[in-house]
């Protein structure tokens, strides 16, 4: 009961602390918002001004305020970035005192594994509302979640495993505040399940790339298009020239358009998937005795990443 007690003032300490942490970086971020907005106000009134004076303090002024706009952009995402942080730890602490209190809603059930011609799984609610699953599930990511499900569907019978998984949870348990800071990096970049998962960037076939010929062709089409928009500006040869040329490499790039807007959703996808990937790697190297698997595992991820 002690132990249980202790357990929930810890708990509430934390929910305090983040919360304060959490509303210090929501006004933060507010007050970047508003200097964000009169920097950019003010930069419009001073060009009017001196676009009456002179040209070079024209120029001046636009750089110093596009400077200084940037800037409060830059500090914006960053003030949000750690508002959000503080928040999903205040969260995870939130959820922590329901779970002592035998309410564990608050975390995934794994509904999704439920398998009623799985051998045991079904029958012994290892998933769904109120299951095991629920009540120990703390990941952080997709992989994360199916690995500790495939866990559950095909537990091994290897003692040396088994001693292996004991001895790596004891570990980390003592690792509070860093499985919660791992669980609050990975909440922030979990809104959209598929930038979870790291997609094949092999690029799709293009009509005009297919093959050799039409590599050179594409080229050679962009060439003779500059070049006869040029000389049909110079009066060398007719307007319509220069026209045609420039409509055939528009239809070009039409007929490729959806390729390319397939390849550029993969790599912006890729793109958070590995931010977030990062940010949880930082994280677990933050341990003190990082247990040599974890290294080996950290190592080989980067490697891949790169």
């Amino acid at each position: 009961m002690t132990e249980k007690k202790d357990l929930k003032d810890f708990y509430l300490q934390r929910v305090s602390l983040f919360g304060e942490k959490y509303e210090f970086y929501r006004k933060k971020e507010r007050n970047s918002n508003i200097f964000r907005g009169l920097s950019f106000l003010l930069g419009v009134v001073l060009a009017v001004v001196f676009a009456n004076f002179s040209a070079l303090l024209l120029t001046i002024s636009i750089l110093i305020f596009l400077i200084l706009f940037l800037f409060f952009v830059k500090q914006n995402v960053e003030f949000q970035t750690k508002k959000v942080f503080y928040n999903n730890l205040k969260l995870v602490n939130e959820n922590e005192l329901k779970a002592l209190d035998n309410d564990n809603s608050s975390f995934d059930s794994g509904q999704e594994f439920m398998d009623k011609g799985h051998c045991f799984s079904f029958d012994l609610d290892i998933f769904g509302d109120r299951s095991i699953f629920q009540k120990v599930n703390r990941t952080a990511t997709l992989g994360g979640k199916k690995l500790l499900a495939e866990k559950f569907l095909k537990p091994s019978h290897d003692i040396s495993q088994i001693l292996e998984i004991q001895q790596n949870s004891a570990l980390l348990e003592k690792e509070t505040s860093l499985r919660h800071e791992f669980f609050a990096c990975g909440k922030i970049f979990s809104g959209d399940v598929s930038n979870q998962n790291i997609e094949n960037l092999s690029s799709p076939e293009y009509f005009f790339t297919k093959t050799l010929f039409y590599k050179i062709f594409s080229i050679a089409l962009i060439i003779i298009t500059l070049a006869a928009i040029l000389l049909s500006s110079l009066d060398f040869v007719s307007p319509y020239f220069g026209l045609i040329m420039f409509l055939t490499l528009q239809f070009v790039v039409i007929v490729n358009m959806n390729k390319t807007k397939t390849l550029n959703d993969k790599i912006e996808k890729n793109t958070k998937a590995f931010q977030k990937y990062s940010e949880l790697f930082k994280v677990v190297e933050k341990m003190e005795n990082v247990p040599q698997k974890f290294s080996k595992t950290i190592s080989s991820k980067t490697k891949n990443f790169a």
